[in-house]
């Protein structure tokens, strides 16, 4: 089964299936700045935060890049 971060899946079905959710706990990512390595379907090998948003600014849709 396809699995997609939290912005793909919003782009994609206009809702958050929560696929990545709970990767990691919300302590360890706030406490340990621990994330999950995962592979989404959108935006391929990237790290995602407990709730399964993308963070890595080098995925394929860049969703992590902080515009300045």
């Amino acid at each position: 089964m396809a699995e997609f971060c939290k912005q793909c899946s919003i782009d994609i079905f206009d809702q958050d299936h929560g696929d990545f959710a709970g990767i990691v706990t919300e302590k360890e990512y706030k406490e340990q700045k621990l994330a999950g390595l995962v592979l989404c379907e959108g935006c391929g090998n990237t790290f995602v935060d407990h709730e399964g948003t993308c963070l890595d600014p080098n995925c394929l849709k860049h969703h992590g890049r902080v515009d300045e």
